[in-house]
């Protein structure tokens, strides 16, 4: 369905940079993070998840990654491919942050742990902070 969605969205739009974010129902199951096993069904780790949602959201979307540079590409790669936030730079002045609130809701029943939830803040702090 992703696949599918993104390639029609990029199609209409082919000069516009389409940046996704997640909602509840971007995930196997409403609200449970990638190799959340919370009724015994099989599915994907989280790094099998995040790395082709970025294949498919970034890799696939020509306008994405058109002009960016290496190290541009490689933070955003990073930062995805660890649980799904990310910062695009559109040019000197403005810059998207994506975050993955997933993380913090609380039918999530994978984490809320403490964690994983306060990577993602700590990395957005220092991001801010920059």
């Amino acid at each position: 369905m992703h696949s599918n969605l993104t390639q029609f969205v990029a199609k209409k739009f082919p000069e516009i940079p389409i940046l996704p974010v997640f909602g509840n129902n971007d995930f196997m199951k409403n609200y449970q993070i990638p190799g959340c096993d919370v009724a015994n069904i099989p599915v994907p780790t989280a790094a099998d998840y995040f790395d082709a949602l970025y294949k498919i959201w970034f890799e696939d979307i020509p306008s994405n990654l058109a002009g960016k540079t290496e190290a541009q590409i490689s933070a955003i790669k990073d930062n995805f491919k660890h649980a799904g936030y990310y910062t695009y730079d559109f040019d000197d002045k403005i810059t998207i942050i994506g975050l993955n609130t997933i993380i913090w809701a609380q039918a999530n029943q994978c984490m809320n742990s403490g964690d994983e939830e306060w990577k993602e803040m700590d990395w957005l702090k220092a991001y801010l902070d920059s």
